[in-house]
């Protein structure tokens, strides 16, 4: 069978994700993240919690990421810090917001993107910063006015992915 990258690009992802949190059951080390790479032409992202700005921006320029996508309570000077920090040229910011199911969204999502390009919903879990499996309510998402502008996370599988498609978000971040 094909490595898993090759796969997912042969069923449509365009990006992949590499998860260089050391605590998650889906990590990967920055040793080997080369050979994934390697296994497809995908636009790959580099998924962080709480590293400092220095060492992603160094794991983004030796890995070539096309984006970093943070998970964690990075202000958003801790957003200006990275990009002053190095990140290779056309290497986007997307930030995760952990929803809270009996909380709703602000109005203006731009409030939690703040100075990201990219703004991802996932489920909250106060013990982990993402990758839980679960999805949170989606109807939270299926009536906001910025839905188009968002990408959703989160317990999307094979069983749901075409409910979570029809919300008209960008794109489902699917797990590994």
């Amino acid at each position: 069978p094909a490595p898993a990258p090759a796969a997912a690009r042969a069923t449509g992802a365009t990006h992949g994700g590499l998860v260089l949190w050391p605590r998650s059951p889906r990590a990967v080390t920055a040793a080997d993240a080369p050979r994934l790479i390697a296994a497809a032409p995908l636009a790959w992202v580099g998924v962080f919690v709480d590293e400092p700005a220095e060492r992603i921006a160094a794991l983004a320029r030796d890995l070539d990421l096309a984006a970093v996508q943070l998970h964690g309570d990075q202000p958003d000077p801790f957003i200006t810090d990275l990009r002053a920090a190095g990140l290779p040229e056309g290497c986007a910011i997307w930030r995760a917001h952990r929803v809270v199911d009996d909380i709703g969204l602000p109005t203006h999502l731009a409030d939690l993107q703040g100075a990201a390009d990219r703004l991802l919903l996932d489920a909250y879990d106060a013990a982990l910063p993402g990758g839980t499996g679960r999805a949170f309510d989606w109807q939270k998402v299926a009536a906001h006015p910025e839905r188009g502008t968002l990408w959703l996370s989160g317990g999307i599988r094979p069983a749901n992915v075409v409910r979570a498609d029809a919300l008209g978000c960008p794109g489902p971040d699917l797990p590994s």
